[in-house]
């Protein structure tokens, strides 16, 4: 039961916006018990750094030649599925 509430304690501090924005620490104390914090606890005979990775995050745009690929792709889909259409309506005279 322990991992599994760490666990959910460890997701909802790194889900949240402040988690995100601050290093959080994981302290494993002498006894066993596990505390996570904005600091290391003094005395820890383990401690672990989790860093967030806020690099790659928000809206990424895309290039010009991006857009013009994604619509030649777009139209392409269209007008294959209007064959399709066409063919199934040809099967259904028959």
């Amino acid at each position: 039961m322990k991992p599994l509430l760490h666990a959910a304690v460890l997701l909802a501090l790194a889900l949240s916006a402040a988690g995100w924005a601050q290093t959080i620490f994981k302290s494993i104390m002498p006894d066993g018990r596990v505390i996570y914090g904005e600091k290391p606890v003094p005395g820890a005979k383990k401690v672990e750094q989790f860093v967030p990775q806020t690099g790659n995050t928000g809206v990424k745009t895309i290039s010009p030649e991006e857009q013009q690929r994604q619509t030649q792709e777009s139209a392409a889909r269209v007008k294959r599925g209007r064959i399709a259409g066409l063919r199934s309506r040809k099967r259904r005279r028959r």
